[in-house]
Formats: C-alpha cells, structure tokens, sequence
C-alpha cells in the first residue's frame, strides 16, 4: 500500500496542529471573531478566537463599554487559558459592547473589531438568525453549512448547501450568506449530481483559503448542467477537462444515481460564485457495470467526501475520498490549487483488496509531527 500523501493519515478525530508548525503554514487571515451572548441572571458570554498561527504564550485583555459609556478593561490580569468568560452583574436593558486586545510579552497589540450586544437581547444559545432565500419548491430544506472569509473582512460567511426530496426530481444547490443576512451568490449542482444517498450529500464542498488572498474560496463537485452565479452553465465553459460527448444529461440507474456523468472539482471565487478553474474529479465511480468488483457492492461507490489538508507542509490542498472500507474498498486522491490552477498529486492510495475498517467521515491528522 502507498504512503499517503507524504505521512498525512486519516484517523477517527482531529487534532490541532502544534504551534510550532502552524507558524510555517499559510494560514487563513482571520480576526478574533469576538460575540457575546446574554447568559441569564444579569450575566453576558464573551468569546474570541485563538488563531492557528498565534504564538504559545498570547494572552489577551477584554475591554467593556456600557451603553454610552467608555470602554474599560474587565480582568485584571491577562486572560492565558481560555479564549472566554462569563460576566456577572451586567446592565441588560442598555447596549454592551466588546473588543479583545493580544499581550505579547506584557505588551498589548492591535484590538480586535467590536461586537455590539443590543439592549433588552434576550437569553438565547446563538448569536443571530439569518433569513434563507425563499423558493418556490416544497420541502427544500437546509443539510448543512461551512464557514469562510469570503470577502477578506477576517470574519466568516456561510456557504449553506440546500436540497429538496424527491430524488432524480430535487433540486440541490450552494447558498453564500453574510452574518447579517446580505445574500451574496448561488451555486446549482444540476440533475447529474443528486443526493438520492445520504451520504452522496457529504461530499460536494469545502470552504478554505486555497490561494492565500486573503479569503477563503469554494471547492465543488459538479458536472455537466451544473450552474454557475451568472447563468451559465458549466458545459464546456470552465478549464479543458470537460467531456465533448455530446450528452448533457446521463443515464439514470434504479438507485436515482447518473454514474456515467463526468465528475469534476470547479474552483469558486467565495465572493462572487464565479468558477475560476475546473479539472476532473478523482476517484471516478466508474462504470455501473463494474462497481461489485470495483467497489465491493453497488452502493459503496456513493460514500465519498472531501476535506483540506497540508499535504506538503505549507499549503492547503484538497483530499477527495470514494468508498469506506467496512470490507470492502476505497481511494483517496489529493489535488492542489496554485496560481489559480488546479493540479492533482501524484501520491494517492488505492486500496486493491477489501479492508477491515472504515467510516463515515473523513478526518486529517499530522501522525508524526513533520507538517
């Protein structure tokens, strides 16, 4: 069996990377996220976040300003071994609002943006809610969303994936929102990509800063009739890996499945949904023919997901996966995005024999420490 991807393993939990080597790699530029939360009985919940690339000894000052008034440091000391705290006997009726600022070696750095906690909030577990767009189809639902700075503010928007029932019949797509609500752009998979397995519906997206702009673009697995922002569609339009074989749609099997259509990673701008480079998407189902022998069962070949991983120590590439083990087999290839193209590593592993573990999800851990 071939090393994977220089010593990367895939294990069952994932584990921070260690200070000393998130230091060397090109990290997203994020800010600290502060919020703050009414906690009940006249106390708030302030958070921030800690950055991958922070050194070990930060330490942090929360600053507090009530209503009109000026802004005051709340501890005493600076705050080392969390990146939160609870606040008793505030004032909930007027507006509270927040900033942390970095100690390095006693010496403050730069504040962080200011989060506003409106008078009179109510006690609540979350900090907003943010309207969905409304569309005419029944029972198009919400499965899940992946945070990114899309537009290099250092604060996150979502990337929310929405489908509907019905299988062969759903419609299934990516939604951008900011945290405020502002809609930003639309991404449509098209009817040869479905969600007719659950767990097909793992495996269409990941949201990171690939080309180290400053915000965070989005990976996704299409096909032909997939849509992008503008209208177009990505038939021979993005990139030369697109199949001229005349056929827009494919085949449907029994299982609601097309695993004749051409797969393909496309690249897109997080701020505006534009697709800027395609290429073919590995591990390809294969012919239907072939999944028993192939796979291991007609089925397996749907089990796929995607995830980020520094496969070379220092930047971020993509991992696609097909198939779980259990038994039975599964492949797993790396892609990289460098200088707005997309190429794929020549490490990979296939397994040729069934294998005893496996699982539904995918996790990336540096084993040895070597980044």
């Amino acid at each position: 069996m071939k090393v994977l991807f220089g010593k990367i393993m895939l294990i069952l939990f994932l584990i921070g990377f260690s200070q000393n080597i998130c230091s060397q790699k090109q990290m997203e530029k994020l800010g600290r996220g502060i919020v703050a939360l009414n906690a009940g009985s006249n106390s708030i919940y302030v958070g921030w976040r800690l950055l991958g690339n922070d050194p070990t000894n930060i330490s942090f000052n929360l600053y507090k300003s009530e209503g009109t008034g000026s802004f005051n440091k709340v501890n005493s000391i600076p705050m080392s071994i969390k990146t939160d705290t609870v606040l008793s006997g505030c004032n909930l009726t007027v507006l509270n609002r927040f900033y942390v600022k970095p100690v390095l070696n006693g010496v403050e750095q730069l504040a962080s943006a200011t989060f506003a906690l409106p008078a009179n909030t109510p006690k609540r577990q979350y900090v907003t809610s943010i309207p969905m767009k409304i569309h005419s189809e029944a029972g198009l639902g919400t499965s899940n969303a992946m945070p990114g700075d899309l537009d290099g503010d250092g604060e996150m928007e979502l990337v929310v994936m929405r489908n509907g029932a019905g299988g062969d019949t759903a419609r299934i797509m990516l939604e951008t929102y900011k945290l405020d609500g502002t809609y930003l752009w639309r991404f449509e998979f098209g009817k040869n990509i479905n969600v007719a397995n659950e767990h097909n519906a793992q495996a269409y997206y990941v949201v990171y800063d690939f080309d180290g702009d400053g915000k965070s673009e989005v990976c996704v697995r299409g096909s032909e009739l997939s849509t992008f922002q503008a209208g177009t569609t990505s038939e021979r339009t993005v990139g030369d890996v697109l199949l001229k074989d005349g056929i827009t749609l494919y085949p449907l099997t029994a299982s609601l499945q097309r695993p004749s259509a051409p797969e393909y990673l496309f690249m897109l701008n997080g701020l505006t949904g534009q697709a800027m480079d395609s290429i073919k998407y590995e591990p390809a189902m294969g012919p239907a023919s072939t999944f028993n022998t192939t796979w291991g069962g007609n089925e397996r070949p749907y089990y796929q997901w995607m995830s980020v991983a520094y496969l070379d120590g220092k930047y971020p590439s993509i991992v696609t996966q097909r198939g779980i083990g259990e038994g039975y087999w599964f492949k797993v290839y790396g892609f990289d995005y460098r200088g707005g193209k997309f190429t794929m590593r020549k490490d990979s592993l296939v397994t040729n024999e069934p294998i005893a573990f496996g699982g539904h999800s995918i996790r990336i851990k540096d084993i040895d420490n070597d980044g």
